[in-house]
């Protein structure tokens, strides 16, 4: 499995919509869009995996990979994979 790296976490995103309303938007849509733009970069899918109880793992996969087709993408903790996941 090859590795590689995401840049950018956030945190939080806070906008005044027309009416002058502030809105967040929580970490875990912002962290999913994340990963799933660098898959559709890399013309591959998703995968999220558990290796350990406290983290889940990223990857990419795509067909013709050396290696299996999988690249590691780092990991998130696992409070914000449960909310990506529900």
């Amino acid at each position: 499995m090859q590795t590689g790296d995401i840049q950018g976490r956030h945190m939080a995103v806070t906008f005044k919509s027309g009416n002058g309303t502030q809105h967040q938007t929580p970490e875990s849509p912002l962290t999913l869009a994340e990963y799933l733009e660098l898959s559709l970069d890399m013309g591959g899918s998703l995968i999220m995996m558990r290796p350990r109880v406290d983290a889940c793992a990223n990857a990419c996969r795509k067909s013709g990979w050396p290696g299996g087709g999988l690249r590691s993408y780092g990991t998130i903790e696992e409070a914000l994979a449960d909310e990506i996941l529900r």
